[in-house]
């Protein structure tokens, strides 16, 4: 990590239930509840004073991920348990996870995007697809996109640059990734990305 970057590693985790009231004050709600709002964790910064960041989030049926500055943690998908934290080197702006919540596809201000193995707790791989040009508050990527195709089971990523340039990964063969890390056959993995 950069030396000025601040850490927001301070996760808590469980709030539901009762914590809520206790950490943040009681809710002031009105009318009838069509809808019910809990609040499930918190990520604040260990460093007192630092500003805060701009965070990120996607959720999926198995996990829920946010990114803070340059941090990325994955909770279980009731945030009671923090299941991953990755630190990287730029600031990340986007997060995307695959159908099966398998992976989690990461966009940072270096113009990379990363795709992670959840379950692994690691990155796979890295993709350059801007020059790291970003020394302003501008983010460098405006969207991620991850959809699964009908018929064929491979993946598609659409990732919008705020410049404008559209970059599409197509023929993304998670399952068979899942395949090969499970067989830890690097060949069979090469061969996919």
């Amino acid at each position: 990590l950069p030396a000025m970057a601040a850490l927001w590693d301070d996760i808590r985790t469980g709030l539901c239930g009762g914590d809520e009231t206790t950490q943040f004050g009681p809710r002031k709600e009105t009318g009838s509840a069509l809808y019910r709002i809990d609040t499930l964790a918190s990520v604040g910064c260990s460093q007192p004073g630092a500003a805060p960041p701009r965070f990120f989030a996607a959720s999926s049926k198995r996990y829920f991920a946010v990114a803070a500055a340059n941090q990325v943690h994955v909770l279980d998908s009731g945030c009671s348990e923090t299941v991953a934290s990755l630190n990287f080197e730029a600031t990340v702006e986007r997060l995307e996870f695959d159908h099966a919540a398998q992976f989690l596809v990461i966009a940072d201000s270096s113009g990379d995007v990363h795709f992670m193995d959840v379950e692994g707790e690691r990155i796979l791989f890295s993709q350059s697809l801007l020059p790291n040009t970003n020394t302003n508050s501008t983010p460098t990527f405006a969207d991620v996109t991850l959809q699964r195709r009908d018929g064929d089971g491979s993946s598609e990523l659409l990732v919008v640059a705020s410049s404008g340039i559209i970059f599409f990964f197509s023929n993304i063969r998670f399952d068979d990734l899942r395949q090969a890390i499970e067989e830890r056959s690097l060949e069979k993995a090469q061969q996919i990305r």
